[in-house]
């Protein structure tokens, strides 16, 4: 055990208790997230709730929760799960939203209520995980050490980046992982001090809970010990014989695995939507090089770090074109190599002096390690969730520095220069929750950050179209015109996004622009031959032509060929059958314009409209029977 070095209390917090800083940690932390408990469902929540078959299941669906890659229950096919690289198995937030449809059916208010509240209680964990260290390490003395803990807990609780975690219910399998990982955390260390089987039992099994979570709790198995040799003066030989053991759940969690995801780690898919790292050269998607790889990866480090140190226009979006292909020349790469080269010198020149900085960023380092894609793709160039865990480092690298200016004598402009920080951060969080409201907010709001990602324009546009009035026809035209922009942008960013195209077709048909619908729909069904949505739209769309073309350009001709496009897409379709009747019937085909009608009636068998339109195909014909035929069952429905 190192001797303590007498420093200066941060903020004097020695003189509150450790009952009265759990309540202020927990307070805080909650009521920064307050105001997302009046939230709807959004983004990934339908793959992990409303729209998943075991989750909606409730407690009955566990079984299967356990039993299969996590997206199964969204996806309903064990061929779409090779969509995502390498599969995904994170039961454990899906058996705890299992547990709240059982309990309060389908209501988001008790979803975003838990989520904060596990928040709440991961904050008091790192707060108590770090005081535990610290104490233990005697780098500071207790007060101080009870302060630095505490603040970085504080510093960590309010950074804004958190919002797509803590805002969002699906975000619950990152809050569980990490909370499981701190919980493991603080009893190997309570292990290692007391040589308990109690401790490095709870340890364990919060490990392999973490994993349930999210695989990035794996990244503990190196953490823990690390932080063991960096902070206490066991010997090596002994932490490694201790901390060794949570090899047991990992090994346990990895064979789990294995035996449930089938997709391994390293399949790549060849669609932009899930690989990011594709470009389009002569109109075809291929892969990129090693090097084109390499320096992207290294360019999102970079925006990590950007957005760690200044947390400004988030976005919940960084998909495919929104990062892009970058190269060795590209300034913000050059300048993230020299900070990732500075730190290591700084990590391996000072790690006896500086134990506590070097473990800040050798914990980031790890905690973010398997989400670079460095080690195997992960579907996406980054995301805000990716820093949940990875950013603890930084709040400790943070309190650090406001802890050496404070040392220094600057002691009332670093406790103004912190406090002003915390507020900020704070006023960032709350305003940035109220995006997370529903899907249209969150979409159309981060569209104007993440001009370049299809997936965001793709998501805008869909979203402005389920959320206008569809009986005002005047607000149609408007705001089908408004997607018709975001969408038309996706597809040129991503020219074979099915998706996108299909939704261009639909805002194309809701303005009547029947030609491009068509075009679209016939994209999508190029792209996904299997697309029933771009089938029956397609159908759609041939009739609204035809009709158009009949009543409004007397092109009876050009009405029936899309007519007929349509009935074979969609022969069960009254409208298009009656319009196939009338166009016969106009163009004086009277055969075949009964042969329709005869059709409808029997789809319509209580319509009197369908049996006056199958009469006047009869007097067309001059069949006075029929006529007369009809005509009473005309009279009989009246």
């Amino acid at each position: 055990m190192k001797s303590a070095n007498k420093k200066s209390d941060l903020f004097s917090l020695s003189s509150y208790s450790y009952s009265k800083l759990y309540l202020i940690l927990f307070a805080f932390s909650f009521l920064l997230y307050a105001n997302t408990l009046n939230h709807e469902y959004t983004q990934d929540d339908a793959i992990v709730i409303t729209q998943n078959e075991f989750t909606n299941q409730g407690i009955s669906g566990i079984p299967k929760i356990l039993g299969n890659d996590t997206f199964l229950g969204f996806f309903k096919s064990e061929e779409k799960l090779n969509l995502v690289s390498g599969g995904r198995y994170r039961p454990l937030s899906l058996i705890l939203f299992s547990v709240e449809v059982q309990l309060f059916g389908l209501n988001p208010f008790y979803g975003h209520l838990i989520n904060v509240i596990l928040y709440a209680l991961l904050v008091l964990m790192i707060f108590k995980s770090l005081n535990l260290v610290l104490n233990y390490a005697q780098l500071y003395d207790d007060a101080t050490n009870k302060s630095l803990s505490f603040l970085i807990a504080l510093a960590y609780s309010a950074h804004p980046v958190h919002t797509e975690v803590v805002a969002n219910i699906k975000g619950g399998d990152e809050i569980l992982a990490m909370l499981f990982s701190m919980i493991s955390f603080y009893y190997s260390w309570k292990f290692l001090i007391s040589s308990k089987t109690k401790d490095v039992l709870v340890a364990l099994f919060a490990l392999f809970l973490g994993l349930l979570s999210k695989e990035n709790s794996i990244s503990l198995v190196f953490i823990i010990p690390m932080s063991m040799l960096l902070f206490s003066d066991f010997s090596f030989k002994e932490i490694t014989r201790k901390a060794s053991l949570l090899l047991i759940p990992a090994v346990a969690f990895v064979l789990i695995r294995m035996n449930i995801v089938k997709s391994a780690l390293s399949e790549v898919p060849n669609e932009l939507m899930n690989n990011p790292f594709l470009k389009i050269v002569n109109g075809q998607y291929i892969h990129y090089n090693f090097s084109e790889k390499l320096a992207s990866i290294i360019y999102t480090f970079g925006e990590y770090l950007r957005l760690l140190l200044f947390p400004h226009t988030l976005t919940h979006d960084y998909y495919p074109m929104q990062v892009g292909l970058k190269s060795w020349g590209n300034p913000e790469v050059i300048l993230t190599i020299m900070v990732i080269a500075t730190l290591l010198y700084l990590v391996f020149s000072k790690r006896k002096k500086w134990p506590l900085f070097t473990f800040s960023i050798l914990y980031f380092a790890a905690s973010i390690f398997l989400m670079s894609n460095l080690m195997f793709p992960v579907g996406t160039n980054m995301n805000e969730r990716f820093l949940f865990m990875p950013s603890l480092g930084f709040s400790i690298l943070t309190v650090l520095g406001f802890y050496k200016l404070y040392t220094k004598g600057n002691k009332n402009a670093t406790i103004a220069i912190f406090t002003i920080l915390i507020i900020l951060y704070s006023a960032k969080t709350i305003s940035r929750n109220r995006v997370w409201h529903d899907d249209y907010t969150l979409f159309t709001t981060d569209v104007e950050v993440s001009t370049n990602s299809a997936k965001c324009q793709n998501a805008a546009g869909g979203a402005i179209l389920d959320k206008m009035d569809k009986n005002d026809q005047n607000i149609i035209n408007s705001e089908s015109l408004r997607a018709e922009g975001h969408l038309k942008k996706a597809v040129e960013i991503h020219p074979n996004y099915a998706a996108a195209h299909l939704l261009l077709g639909n805002a194309l048909l809701y303005q009547g622009k029947h030609q491009e619908a068509i075009i679209e729909y016939e994209t999508t069904l190029q792209l996904q031959p299997s697309n029933r949505d771009a089938s029956s739209n397609l159908a759609l769309a041939y009739r609204d032509y035809g009709k158009y073309l009949g009543e409004k350009k007397s092109d009876f001709s050009g009405a029936q060929n899309m007519l007929l496009k349509s009935y074979a897409m969609n022969p069960d379709d009254a409208e298009t059958v009656r319009l196939l009747g009338v166009a016969y019937g106009v163009q004086n085909n009277h055969n075949k314009a009964v042969e329709y009608f005869e059709k409808l009636v029997k789809m319509q068998p209580n319509s009197q409209g369908a049996y006056k339109n199958l009469r006047n195909a009869y007097m067309g014909l001059g069949d006075e029977v029929n006529v007369n035929r009809v005509n009473d069952i005309i009279e009989k429905l009246k």
